[in-house]
């Protein structure tokens, strides 16, 4: 990430915080949220988007118990670790629900 992605994410990021444990979120705003997250935040689309424009898991038999596990303390299902490039992923509880509720959204 460059310099001003950072600084982006550094101001945005109590912002987030505060807001999320502010006030419960519908299942439209909780996805929407995970979209921001996973296209914005994390820039995950980097890495994870095809070039048909589809958004591509290596590992589709990933639980959603799994995919939230991976993205909240870095290790998936047997406490493997995240294969390389995938960045040690520390969200939160409610950001990893938010992503993997976007990720369930759009595999429909």
């Amino acid at each position: 990430m460059n310099r001003l992605t950072l600084l982006i994410i550094a101001y945005l990021l109590p912002i987030l915080i505060a807001t999320s444990i502010a006030s419960p979120e519908s299942p439209r705003r909780q996805t929407a949220r995970g979209k921001h997250i996973f296209e914005q935040i994390g820039n995950c689309k980097e890495c994870h988007l095809s070039s048909q424009g589809r958004i591509v898991i290596p590992q589709d038999s990933l639980t959603e118990k799994d995919l939230i596990g991976l993205l909240e303390k870095g290790y998936g299902p047997k406490d493997r670790m995240a294969q390389k490039p995938l960045p040690q992923c520390r969200l939160s509880r409610r950001e990893a629900l938010a992503v993997a509720a976007y990720l369930k959204s759009i595999s429909k």
